[in-house]
């Protein structure tokens, strides 16, 4: 998908279209607003537990698409759900730092949406919203100084 072919509104909409089917199908969002590689099947299946769990745990291995995963299913929650907020642990700070925030900084910046500047909205998704000029959201996640995410 790219974002030089289409008018701005038409970009806009096609990203609240997108937002609102993905509410509950991170996996969607991950294909269709994130533009990425399709999860594998142990992935969406820990995905979608995300939608009707409020806490998932997942016993793994190594090499199994974790970072992957959670590369899109940050941005997932945090672009679909008002005021949300994503909590990240790890074993340490350096595989938070290198692994995780660097798969989501991947996920991001790869995203035509987050190229064409329409990130961070306000994610409101009423009926009347789908006309409203995407705003920036005044809330949006910022680094510290210093930080490497």
């Amino acid at each position: 998908m790219t974002t030089a072919c289409c008018p701005p509104e038409s970009i806009e909409e096609m990203l609240v279209d997108h937002l609102s089917l993905s509410r509950d199908d991170p996996c969607y969002f991950n294909e269709s607003v994130l533009c990425r590689s399709p999860y594998w099947q142990a992935q969406r299946q820990w995905a979608s537990a995300l939608v009707d769990y409020r806490i998932v745990a997942v016993e793994t291995g190594n090499g199994l698409g974790k970072g992957f995963l959670i590369g899109g299913l940050v941005p997932w929650f945090l672009w679909t759900r008002m005021d949300s907020l994503v909590y990240i642990c790890g074993p340490g700070q350096t595989q938070i730092g290198s692994v995780l925030f660097k798969e989501i900084r991947r996920a991001v910046q790869n995203c035509p949406y987050w190229k064409a500047g329409l990130f961070w909205i306000d994610p409101l998704f009423r009926q009347q919203a789908r006309r409203q000029v995407l705003r920036q959201c005044p809330h949006g996640v910022r680094r510290g100084p210093g930080s490497p995410a």
